[in-house]
């Protein structure tokens, strides 16, 4: 629903899918998708709702001992409490989102170094940002993962834009716009 754009409808379908989900004894279950949530906050605009919903995600989460969506949670804490402006946050939850996800595990270890990037570049620190964002790339790589292909268009258009690279910015931002038409990925469009 939120990818056809209809904002307020797709928001009300994530929370009722949880809460149903929860009321199933499903807490697990309930926990992990704060993820989808966080992605939609996103691109709907409201990045403190989509924190708060990893947060409550991530306490039920470790409460119970599971660990698999958890590294995933706090990557994606990570990346909203950098668009919330919090960049040490953002770092801190990044290096932990690193250090407890299993090697294998590419979407935690890909959004600490998107992460890291946007933070590096916004400090001025270019050749940083590029070495995360090459890492970003690389652990990604052809994967059909169309959220991360985004999040890596949209933060190699933000570290062009600030190394004052408009051309590649402009080129990394239509990559992104083609993804999300291609994907019908209409909030993200």
């Amino acid at each position: 629903i939120g990818s056809m754009g209809r904002v307020d409808e797709g928001r009300k379908g994530l929370v009722e899918g949880r809460k149903l989900l929860h009321d199933l004894g499903g807490t697990i279950w309930w926990a992990g998708p704060s993820m989808m949530d966080a992605e939609y906050e996103v691109y709907a605009g409201d990045y403190q709702r989509g924190y708060d919903s990893l947060a409550e995600g991530r306490t039920a989460l470790a409460a119970s001992g599971e660990t698999g969506y958890l590294s995933t949670i706090i990557g994606y804490q990570a990346h909203m409490s950098l668009l919330l402006g919090r960049y040490d946050e953002a770092l801190q939850l990044a290096a932990e989102a690193d250090a407890i996800a299993q090697a294998d595990d590419f979407e935690p270890h890909a959004r600490a170094r998107i992460v890291r990037a946007y933070v590096y570049a916004r400090r001025g620190d270019a050749a940083g940002a590029e070495v995360q964002v090459a890492g970003a790339a690389e652990l990604i790589g052809s994967k059909d993962f169309i959220i991360l292909h985004l999040d890596l268009a949209f933060v190699r258009a933000e570290v062009a834009r600030l190394g004052a690279h408009p051309d590649e910015a402009r080129a990394a931002l239509e990559h992104a716009l083609a993804l999300a038409e291609a994907k019908g990925h209409a909030l993200a469009a």
